[in-house]
């Protein structure tokens, strides 16, 4: 009994509430004395004379004190790491809207760039080359409205295979032919208006390592040379009548070689209608589509046919038709496509899907698959009751 009672002597240095606290914790653990006991104990070292009662109920009353203040301990440390998670969820939210504003302050300042590009060189052009615009008196049947679809020039490739030569002056050429053998179509069937759609992937860009290697020239004088030259075809084409001009995004033009790295609208092709509207500004004849890429759809009326445009690149030719229907909302007539290289033509649920050929003929990824065509452009006589009346491949080879 002595060794327990030891336990409850007074350690130097311990205060009568340290000592007290001590005892009480002693007994409710070990449970090795009585109360009675231990009031003894308390009475004759703190001096007083308080009943075994007094002691028991001051103990749980301190117990339980204890034990809520831990409670409140806890519930503020919960609150405090509450606090912690809200604000490192902040800083996540504040790191990615800084991630997206700057990609967006980047993506605007290459846009600020393409779109000084396009017209500082414009003005150069202008500076030294006049287009002349000068109307072409003609005969003009209003019963009937072209529609040319261009596409697929790829222009700064260079190829040399059994089956085709591409190179500037190769396309120079193939373009003179088109412009003549359209300017024959015009005067034929008299028309007063005409839709030029620009399918793109006019320039060979730089998406692959073998476009790469296959280019002469950079991606900028690329794009430079298929805007001056498609300037010029507009401008003479208003010369025998009103043309319209609308185009979309396309693949080849995109600035990052990965599609995954590359945003839509961060592409090349949208130098083109800057440059268009910059350096045709004074002609009255070429009205420019107002929604001209702002998607990589787009759509005009002929007569009360409505017509969908697009580059080609995102569906599966077998889709194009519902997955058009579905993404604008409305059922179209005539549906242009282009980017498979060959020209085609098929009818699903009443509407009309014409693919473009290209300008740029068999290369040599084509060759490798065994995907043979001669190089066109395409061009639809369309009248009041018939979206496509006739359709005209044009051979440019």
């Amino acid at each position: 009994m002595n060794n327990i009672y030891s336990d409850y002597k007074r350690i130097d240095g311990e205060t009568d509430q340290q000592f007290e606290i001590r005892c009480y914790k002693q007994k409710l653990m070990y449970n090795d004395i009585t109360w009675v006991q231990l009031a003894r104990i308390l009475n004759e070292e703190l001096g007083l004379n308080h009943t075994e009662s007094r002691y028991r109920k001051k103990c749980y009353s301190i117990t339980l004190t204890d034990t809520e203040e831990h409670d409140e301990i806890t519930i503020a440390e919960n609150q405090l790491k509450n606090l912690l998670m809200e604000i490192k969820k902040e800083k996540i939210k504040l790191a990615d809207e800084r991630t997206q504003n700057n990609a967006l302050i980047r993506r605007m300042a290459r846009e600020d760039t393409i779109r000084e590009i396009a017209r500082e060189y414009a003005q150069v052009m202008c500076d030294k080359k006049i287009l002349n615009h000068t109307p072409i008196t003609i005969n003009k049947d209003s019963s009937k409205i072209g529609i040319l679809m261009l596409s697929d020039w790829h222009y700064g490739l260079q190829i040399e295979n059994v089956f085709n030569t591409y190179n500037e002056n190769v396309f120079i050429s193939r373009i003179n032919r088109l412009k003549d053998e359209v300017t024959r179509i015009i005067k034929e069937n008299k028309l007063e208006y005409l839709h030029v759609v620009n399918l793109s992937d006019l320039i060979a860009g730089r998406i692959h390592l073998s476009i790469r290697l296959q280019s002469r020239c950079d991606v900028i004088s690329q794009t430079m040379m298929v805007s001056e030259t498609l300037a010029e075809l507009l401008n003479y084409f208003s010369c025998l009548c009103t043309v319209y001009y609308h185009d979309v995004l396309d693949n080849h033009s995109r600035l990052e070689p990965r599609k995954e790295d590359s945003l839509d609208l961060e592409s090349l092709v949208r130098i083109i209608p800057w440059y268009l509207k910059e350096r045709l500004k004074d002609n009255q004849d070429i009205i420019f589509d107002k929604e001209c890429l702002s998607t990589d759809i787009a759509t005009f009326k002929v007569f009360n046919f409505n017509v969908a445009a697009l580059h080609g690149h995102k569906d599966k030719p077998s889709k194009v038709v519902d997955n058009v229907t579905n993404m604008l909302g409305s059922k179209h007539d005539l549906i242009l496509t282009a980017h498979r290289h060959h020209f085609a033509a098929e009818e699903e649920h009443n509407c009309i899907r014409v693919s473009n050929g290209c300008l740029l003929g068999v290369d040599d990824y084509a060759e490798n698959l065994r995907l043979l065509s001669k190089p066109s452009q395409t061009f639809i006589i369309s009248t009041p009751d018939s979206v496509c009346k006739e359709i005209h491949r044009i051979d440019l080879m």
